[in-house]
């Protein structure tokens, strides 16, 4: 389910989000506002992949840049939590480089089970 082989140059944080919330939904689930990613250097930073619909109170914040497309060579996270009142939470992040073609994953940690 994971966005990140969607994110490509030219492809915007709001459609990935759009994406996010419709595999979320497809699978049973509900998209909590939040975000599905985030840009990435020596600290968290935009561009926000929004989820659940959350927007910023302005669309055209530079920090969030929605519409700032995906650029080669970026820095980017994507992640997701799914909430099931029954079960919990489950939360995944993984952390890429965009490529033009194929993103270069950098997360080498295992996915851990309790």
């Amino acid at each position: 389910m994971c966005i990140s082989w969607s994110i490509r140059p030219g492809r915007t944080p709001r459609e990935l989000g759009a994406l996010g919330d419709r595999l979320v939904r497809d699978r049973g689930y509900q998209a909590d506002p939040g975000c599905y990613g985030h840009g990435l250097a020596t600290f968290w930073l935009g561009p926000v992949i929004p989820a659940g619909s959350a927007l910023p109170a302005d669309e055209n914040d530079s920090f969030f840049g929605l519409d700032v497309p995906f650029h080669e060579g970026q820095i980017i996270t994507s992640e997701v939590f799914l909430r099931d009142p029954g079960a919990g939470l489950a939360a995944f992040e993984d952390i890429f480089i965009v490529g033009a073609d194929k993103n270069e994953l950098l997360t080498t940690t295992p996915l851990i089970f309790w």
